[in-house]
């Protein structure tokens, strides 16, 4: 069993030596003092003693403690920034577009929509567009929002719009078929008769309406 002025030799003037040919001595010179002296084997050659109070070697053996501590400390934050490094390599996807606010009466959703009269009583957009089946803004209407589009219309509003309002400054694209198809014309203000909008072939864009998109 190693006595504490061996422990504190083994500890402190062993690891400074750092030779593969090292042995240590201890002695005791007086009462109250551990000394400690390194020898290297291979060549006979002995280091200056090392003296050390007993009062202090509590401290010492602290020391060597805390120092063994911070060691595990500073190996563990250094696998911390290892990990980091590579998470950043694959960095999360972006977070998603904030959507419309929960009580916007014109958010659709997916699939079809399916109309009824109280649409007609819901506030216009601050920014988009309300299409009627009826010329002068008139009948029934839907709106749709900036920044929306529609590839195919609530209700029976296919082929059944006949006048448009823009609000906002928003500019309108509609098309004649379904899903964005067969023509299109875009439109930066409110028309009141689409009888006057000219589609192809001697007809106009009344009653042809079937997707849009509204910016």
């Amino acid at each position: 069993m190693p006595t504490q002025c061996q422990s504190v030799c083994w500890h402190g003037l062993w690891k400074m030596i750092r030779d593969p040919g090292r042995r240590l001595e201890t002695k005791r010179d007086r009462p109250g003092v551990c000394c400690c002296v390194a020898k290297l084997e291979n060549e006979g050659r002995a280091f200056p003693n090392c003296c050390i109070e007993a009062g202090i070697q509590r401290s010492i053996l602290t020391t060597i403690r805390v120092r063994s501590s911070m060691k595990r400390i500073f190996a563990i934050l250094l696998l911390t920034c290892a990990v980091v490094a590579v998470a950043q390599q694959y960095p999360p996807p972006p977070p998603p577009r904030p959507g419309p606010p929960p009580n916007d009466p014109w958010a659709y959703g997916p699939g079809p929509q399916t109309w009824n009269p109280g649409w007609n009583n819901r506030p216009n957009p601050r920014r988009g567009a309300c299409f009627y089946t009826t010329y002068g803004f008139q009948g029934n209407h839907f709106c749709v929002r900036g920044g929306d589009s529609l590839p195919r219309l609530p209700g029976n509003f296919g082929d059944n719009i006949s006048s448009i309002q823009v609000f906002g400054g928003a500019r309108v694209q509609i098309f004649n078929d379904r899903n964005f198809s067969n023509g299109s014309i875009s439109i930066n203000r409110s028309v009141a008769d689409l009888r006057n909008v000219p589609f192809r072939g001697g007809h106009t864009w009344n009653n042809r309406i079937s997707s849009m998109i509204v910016r």
